[in-house]
């Protein structure tokens, strides 16, 4: 079976899979750690849901070509979010021009699609909501009034009551709307721009060059410490440690913005929150020792302990690397 992702052939290890819904789920875990979804699905030329590929019992040995298109997540936010951005100016002035049923009702599967783009959008980018505001409001409480307006006025089209619906209308379903004009740009500013994930990506490139010159300038201040030369000792001392901090910054930094799991990713047999734990602790140790000038233990522990600790976090940068480029590519 020859796989095909937007429209070119890739190598794709199945195993021992049998069945399109073993393959499909396999890629569809694999576009997801992506950080993409799958937009589209043909088998052998004719399209297929998702749902119904991953319970298809179709064996892989019945298909000549399995086609997907993906799509990026921030991508699609973007394009759904500007999507209700310019709806929403139709949406407001149609407002005036609802007399009847029909057309009330069209206007309530209006806000139900308003509400579910802008759902979507948060839980594909976990965005927190509860969090979130725009003019001190939280987006949640602004996505609760979508909510709220959409079943009062869907009870008022059951009941055929156009009349309180048309109060509905004029006093609170106007400025509901006008305030999610005011928050929609807001929440597109959110999505990450490619420039933005490109220098990140670079920044920590950058940073990865750094761990063997580090080392070496540890050696070096302890060696100051030790023969007394007090003033280079500390100019170093303390521009080293605002860089190694900058550094652990710009981890933490990464993390947040390419929602990396830093429990999982694994160095040989460490995991990354466990290779930073130990660098934060062992940082704390020597800031101790600094401020209760206690020359011979901070010697010690910059020569002995964080020298040879730098000199391997080249690999910890490396594989946080590899696991944002599987993200952006």
């Amino acid at each position: 079976m020859k796989i095909l992702v937007n429209q070119r052939p890739i190598d794709f290890e199945i195993g021992v899979t049998e069945t399109l819904k073993d393959v499909v789920s396999l890629l569809n875990k694999w576009t997801a750690e992506g950080n993409a979804i799958i937009v589209d699905l043909k088998i052998d030329g004719k399209s297929i849901q998702l749902e119904e590929a991953i319970n298809s019992p179709l064996k892989i040995d019945e298909i000549e070509v399995l086609e997907m298109e993906l799509q990026g997540v921030e991508e699609m936010v973007k394009e759904g979010l500007e999507e209700v951005e310019n709806y929403l100016p139709r949406l407001i002035i149609g407002i005036d021009q609802i007399a009847e049923l029909s057309r009330l009702k069209e206007f309530v599967e209006g806000l139900e699609w308003l509400n579910e783009v802008i759902t979507k959008a948060g839980s594909l980018m976990k965005w927190d909501y509860n969090k979130l505001c725009v003019d001190e409001e939280l987006i949640e409480k602004k996505r609760d009034g979508l909510v709220e307006i959409a079943s009062l006025l869907k009870e008022k089209v059951e009941n055929k009551d156009m009349e309180g619906a048309s109060t509905i209308l004029k006093d609170r379903v106007k400025p509901l709307l006008e305030g999610w004009v005011e928050a929609l740009p807001t929440l597109i500013k959110k999505i990450p721009k490619k420039e933005d994930t490109q220098a990140l990506l670079s920044k920590l490139k950058g940073v990865s060059s750094r761990f063997p010159d580090l080392s070496k300038e540890i050696e070096k201040i302890s060696v100051y410490l030790q023969t007394g030369e007090m003033t280079e000792a500390m100019e170093q001392f303390q521009k080293t440690i605002d860089e190694l901090q900058s550094m652990i910054h710009l981890l933490q930094e990464i993390r947040i913005f390419f929602d990396l799991d830093y429990r999982v990713i694994k160095v040989k047999e460490e995991t990354i929150e466990e290779r930073c734990q130990e660098l934060d602790e062992l940082l704390s140790e020597i800031i101790t020792a600094f401020e209760n000038e206690d020359i011979v233990m901070l010697a010690d522990l910059l020569e002995y302990e964080l020298s040879p600790l730098l000199s391997r976090w080249g690999e910890v940068i490396t594989a946080v690397i590899a696991e944002v480029e599987k993200r952006i590519n």
